[in-house]
């Protein structure tokens, strides 16, 4: 990371864990790409929905969607750029139902 830059991934559920939803994503890699990027690598189920948020600091504020998709495999990869004014940006995959 450049400049002092930081990042952060939040881990788990603010809910109980239930047969019939799909367990959350587990981080594979993370790694920082020329020109700025940040490249997550998440396990994840085929034909499962989910949505990358992120969010400047993790005590208050909104997350924000930065992308979402349907997995078609059991590794997805995400690249986003670290373009946050403050130098911090803390990122989460979660399940859509």
């Amino acid at each position: 990371l450049e400049n002092g830059a930081s990042f952060g991934l939040v881990y788990g559920s603010a809910g109980a864990p239930s047969l019939a939803e799909p367990p959350a994503p587990t981080v594979r890699s993370i790694r920082t790409l020329w020109g700025n990027q940040l490249e997550i690598t998440f396990e994840t189920i085929p034909n499962v929905s989910y949505v990358l948020k992120s969010k400047p600091q993790l005590a208050g504020g909104v997350w924000t969607s930065v992308q979402s998709l349907v997995a078609s495999s059991h590794s997805t990869v995400f690249v986003v750029p670290m373009s946050h004014p403050s130098g911090r940006e803390f990122f989460r995959l979660e399940v859509l139902p």
